[in-house]
């Protein structure tokens, strides 16, 4: 994440903070209510495994290595689902998906 850190700060000139890494998961408790806390008054961008969004079967070996960013507009939970509004390659798009992923 160091990299990516780097690369925004260069672009933007914009302090990032992040946690975790490609290689283990961020050591926060609960991220639902980490990222609700800082998507009101900061931009989120989470790097994830591209099988979360496209469902994928054909694959023999399954990796949980990330393989691209998306910047996350909206999040909510309803129960043990939580709900994400996030902006990926030039559109808009919701997805639910579980809590247990989420911790993915």
């Amino acid at each position: 994440m160091a990299k990516f850190d780097r690369m925004v700060n260069k672009m933007c000139g914009v302090h990032v903070k992040a946690v975790g890494s490609d290689l283990i998961k961020p050591w926060v408790k609960d991220p639902y209510s980490y990222l609700s806390k800082r998507i009101d008054s900061n931009i989120v961008s989470l790097y994830i495994n591209n099988r979360i969004i496209h469902k994928k079967n054909h694959d023999k070996i399954k990796f949980s290595i990330p393989t691209h960013f998306i910047i996350l507009r909206q999040i909510r939970k309803e129960g043990n689902m939580v709900t994400l509004r996030y902006w990926d390659y030039g559109g808009e798009t919701e997805m639910q998906i579980t809590s247990r992923t989420l911790k993915k």
